[in-house]
Formats: C-alpha cells, structure tokens, sequence
C-alpha cells in the first residue's frame, strides 16, 4: 500500500499536507530527519504512516503522559494498537506488555525519556523488531530551547540496543542553536531536514490596548456566525464570559478542567456539530482537536507566552480561509503575568523543600515510585505545609523539566477492566447478543485485558459499538457484578505521576545551572511576548516570526500594524456602512477594529458638518 491510500484509509484525508510526504518518503528510507511543523502541521502522521507500512514497531518517546494517552486512543479509535508504558502498570504488567510488543501485537509504543533511561526496557528492546524510532517535542533536548529536559539527553543512547533504525525528531518550535542540538545530541546522521513556514497568512492578528474587556469581545462577536474560541486564564472567566455572551445572543459555550466529564464532553461535542458557535475555554482546550472552520480566536488574557499564543491563534483558520486574532490587553495584566510567572519563581531550596514534602506527604519512600500515579488535592497540600498554591505549580514546572514528577490537573481517567478468564463468555452470554459483543471487542482492542487490569477508553468503545458511552458503562457494571469482569469506572482529579524514584534528601541537589537557565528563559519569554503586544508599529507576524528565527522579507498585509499604514478614507468606510440607521456600536462592528479610535473621532466631524445625522441613538446619513 502506498502512504497517500493508507492516510485515506485510516485518516480519510485525500492528501498530505506540506512537507508531510516528504518526511514520510525520507523515513521510509531508512534516513535520519528532523522534522519543524508548526502546530496543526500534523506532526504524529509523519511517524504513523510510515510505521504502519513496515514490519515491526514504531517507538515513540514523548515528555508528556496525557498527550501520550491521546495519542494511543486517537490509534486505537482507527483500529491501530498501541501501549503507552505510562503510569499505573505493576512490573509483571509492564513485563507482559513489552513482551506484546515483541510478539508483534502492537505497532507503536510509547514512552517518556524518563522511562527509556531504564536498562531493563532498553535490553527487552534489543529484542524487539523497532522499524522507527520517532522523538516528539525534541526540543526538549536542548537548553537553548524553551522546554529543556535533561533526560533527553539519554535517548542517543537507545541506538547502542536498537542500531540500524531511522530516528524522526519532531517539534513544532526550533530556532537554529536548538537544531543543531537536536542533531548532535542525538547522534543523528546527516539528517534530512524539513522546515516549514511559521507564517499564517491567513490569520489577521489585531491586538488592543483597552481598559474593559468585556464589550471588546462582545463587538468582536456580535452578528457574526462562525465558529470561534475566546481563551481566558480561569474556570470562573469560562463560566461567567460564556453567560454574558449569551445574554447578548451570542451561542456560546464554556469549557474547563474543572467542569465533569460528561459536561465537557458535551459542550465540545456541541461546539464540534456547530450547534454552538463560540467556546469560551481556558488554554488546555484544543489540544488534538482539529476543526478547520473556526474563524475567529480572541483573548481578553494574555497568554503565557508566543509559544502559546501561536499554537493558540493557530486552531483558527485550518482551512486555509481568513481568519481573526484578536488580543485585548492592559498595563494590570503584564504586572499579574509578571508577578505569577517571574516573582513567584521558586528557589532552588524551595522547590527542593517542596519535592521532599510531595513525598512525605504522599508516603513515598526513598528509591521507590518510578511512575507511579497517585491523587492530590494541591490546595490541601499546600495548605498543609504553608505553601503558596501558583508558586507550588511553578516549583511542579521546574521538577518535571527536571524528570523528576509530573503534575496533571483534573485528567479523565480512563476505566480500568480485566476480564475473569475463568468464565466461559460465549455460553453464558449465548442469548445476550450485545454483552458478548462488548466482551468480543474488549479483546481485540486490549492486549492481556484477561491477565491485569488494562486502562480502557469508553469513548473508543462507545464509537466501535456505535452505543452511546453511558449504556457502555452501564453494561460494564452489570457484568461486573456478575463477576465476568472487574471493572474501575473512570473519573477525575489532579494527580502526580513521579517519573522516577524518589530521590534521597541528603543527595537530592537540584542542577543550579539548569534552575538558572529556567527562570532565565522565563524572563525571556515575558519580555518577549511584551514587546510583541506593545508594538504599534512593525508588522506583528515579522516580530512573530522573528521570535522563532524565521525572517520574513515582506509584510503580511493583514494585522492591524499593516492596516493602519493603508490609505483608509474612513468617511467613505461609515457612509457605506450605513445602508441603514445603526447606532455607534452597530457602525463600529462593521468597521475594522483597529481604526476605532479614528472612527469615532470621524464620526464626530461628521456629526458638526451635518454629514452624519443622529435619531435617538441611531446614526444615519444627511
């Protein structure tokens, strides 16, 4: 089979995007790649197609656990196996597991850098037939880069148990001392490299300096239709600015963390079907969804930094049709960024003191807890122990970057099921034509599901059944207390995964240069991201770009910095606009934002030369 059929038989995509065949073509060669595809350039199909169209398995070493999931549920829900040796699986688990894998069951692995530092899986992977090994956010191997992480710096390693196997090294952002990282510190050999763009010049970036937010947003989206998404930096924001865009007619919907699974699910479902058009959300929503027609992204916060702000900006547009960023700024909000993001930067001895007390406090004992997986309530902790709860989350942010523990905020966790092998299911099932179907499919879906218990995703279920997710739990439970299965159902809550085993306090030293180097990039970021929004100049997607060292030669024509060096007879843009009386905010929501200020002032010329008349609080033309 050829890569174009396979991306149309399991994606149903009728062609690559840029650079993604050539990635796939060079992989299939056998050749060394480096591959920078900014967000939603589809990075993971550059590793799964070729990896289903050879002999073997696929490895995939990935830095975060929740996107590792993703990635495995995503496969199993086109029918691909995959196993992510994450959290929560005992030894003889992760034994039987990798043993699966050298017997050909699944066809891609994953495992964070942390794990593969492990000499038992790297000796049990010399006996595995690995035909790619493909590296996500490789940037994370250099301490130029932005996310560096110190166990990167091992996975060369792995070509010692496994030589002879191309390495695909995969980011969304590099600039050119990260890449040269990047090839050296993985020992690549003379790699291919493929960079694509950071340009969207479909996107219209327009940011404003304003005082309120709020009827910003509004103007923003009232009488438009499309899809869009408003990112704010609470629950409480995504609940109350939803309300208030509804009041005003606005179908809008909100989306966080905090709310249940089934309210998430539903709100984005909706959003999806565009039964709703507006999703007020905080940052962690869009992550893996890809839906091509939102046409208008807005953030009344600021966004952490242009990293974020671009793969934010960048779910808008994916359809190649014109788009709208806009960003709604004031002075308070660099002091509340600064304030959460520099002065509550942790010391070195705070974040060792709050390491030390994570694992007292969650008994974890010393040279113990690789990957293990346990609940905590951050407030109580911190409460606990008198810690202040952002700068907690920040000293989490240093130790996960240094392998150390990962903090994961309100996960869904997957149902846990073994079946009870001892049952003969096809006789006592006989005349229960959907329960044996379930328990069929359970099996083909989940290696040894018979012999431990297997994290199972009900939404996969529930779309392979073609039954609704809540009738697949309810029939669980049923055959549960029938003891046919064992059965965790799944739920919610923070949690810390530690990466490794805890480490000795009267050893445990964190690396001075690499904390130096943290708040450093940091304090890069902010000043960054602030000479971004405070331009009023310079083209916004030159100094985007720029930020990731890509030079564009010309201006992009679209942000509102181009648009204000045009030539603009605002006189004639109201007189048109007024087919009929509108009020000023009606007028002003048909006009570019960015000349709101100029309008305004034209429309008051206007008014004292009797060019404009006004009725009420409508305006009409003499």
């Amino acid at each position: 089979m050829k890569p174009l059929e396979l991306l149309k038989e399991k994606w149903g995509y009728s062609g690559f995007r840029l650079n993604q065949e050539e990635i796939i073509q060079s992989v299939l060669k056998g050749k060394d790649c480096i591959a920078l595809l900014p967000t939603g350039g589809g990075k993971s199909i550059c590793y799964q197609v070729p990896g289903l169209l050879q002999e073997g398995l696929t490895l995939v070493i990935s830095p975060l656990i929740s996107l590792m999931q993703d990635q495995v549920n995503d496969l199993q829900q086109r029918g691909i196996k995959a196993v992510a040796l994450t959290s929560g699986y005992s030894k003889s688990d992760l034994e039987r597991e990798v043993e699966n894998c050298q017997n050909g069951y699944y066809k891609f692995l994953f495992v964070s850098p942390e794990r593969l530092i492990s000499k038992w899986l790297r000796e049990r992977l010399a006996h595995i037939k690995i035909n790619l090994i493909a590296i996500d956010e490789a940037h994370c191997i250099s301490q130029w880069g932005h996310d560096f992480r110190p166990p990167y710096l091992s996975i060369h390693e792995i070509r010692e148990f496994v030589p002879n196997v191309a390495i695909l090294a995969l980011t969304a952002t590099a600039n050119t001392n990260v890449l040269k990282d990047i090839e050296s510190h993985l020992g690549l050999h003379h790699p291919e490299i493929y960079r694509n763009s950071f340009l969207r010049n479909n996107i219209a970036i327009n940011i404003k300096h304003v005082e309120d937010k709020v009827n910003p947003v509004l103007n923003a989206l009232t009488n438009k239709k499309e899809t869009g998404l408003v990112y704010v930096r609470s629950r409480r924001k995504t609940l109350e600015l939803a309300k208030l865009l509804m009041q005003h007619g606005i179908a809008a919907d909100s989306f966080n963390s905090g709310l249940s699974m089934e309210k998430r699910e539903k709100s984005q479902c909706a959003w999806m079907n565009n039964q709703t058009s507006i999703m007020v959300a905080t940052t962690a929503f869009g992550m893996g969804i890809n839906k091509a027609d939102v046409r208008i992204v807005i953030h009344p916060d600021l966004p952490e930094d242009l990293e974020s702000y671009y793969q934010e900006i960048g779910r808008a547009g994916r359809d190649g049709k014109m788009s709208d960023a806009f960003l709604f700024y004031n002075t308070q909000d660099f002091e509340r960024l600064k304030y959460k993001w520099l002065t509550l930067f942790p010391s070195r001895h705070e974040t060792e003191l709050v390491y030390n007390k994570l694992c007292t406090h969650l008994q974890i004992s010393i040279g113990t807890g690789e990957l293990l997986e346990t609940p905590i309530n951050l407030l109580a902790f911190c409460n606990k122990y008198g810690f202040n709860a952002q700068k907690t989350l920040n000293a989490f942010s240093v130790l996960h970057q240094q392998g150390l523990v990962e903090y994961l905020s309100n996960q869904s966790k997957s149902a846990q099921i073994r079946l009870n092998l001892n049952e003969a299911y096809e006789n006592i099932l006989a005349n229960e034509e959907e329960a044996l179907m379930l328990i069929k499919t359970l099996v083909r879906s989940y290696g040894g599901i018979g012999d431990f218990y297997t994290k199972v995703d009900l939404n996969v279920m529930a779309k392979r059944l073609n039954q609704p997710k809540a009738k697949i739990a309810s029939s669980l439970e049923a055959l549960a207390k029938r003891k046919l299965l064992w059965y965790q159902a799944p739920h919610e809550g923070e949690s810390i995964v530690f990466l490794q085993n805890r480490v000795d306090p009267k050893y445990f030293h964190l690396d001075k240069k690499l904390h130096a180097n943290i708040l450093k990039m940091r304090q890069f970021k902010f000043e960054s991201l602030k000479r971004f929004v405070e331009e009023h100049k310079e083209c916004r997607n030159k100094l985007l770009l720029a930020y990731f060292d890509e030079n564009l030669e010309t201006d992009c024509g679209i942000c509102d910095n181009c648009q204000k060096r045009k030539p603009v007879n605002l006189k004639q843009h109201i007189l048109d606009a007024l087919t009929e009386p509108l009020s000023t905010k009606e007028l002003l929501n048909k006009l570019p934002s960015h000349f709101e200020n100029e309008i305004l002032q034209t429309i008051r010329t206007m008014l004292e030369i009797d060019e404009l008349k006004k009725e009420g609080v409508k305006l009409r033309k003499s």
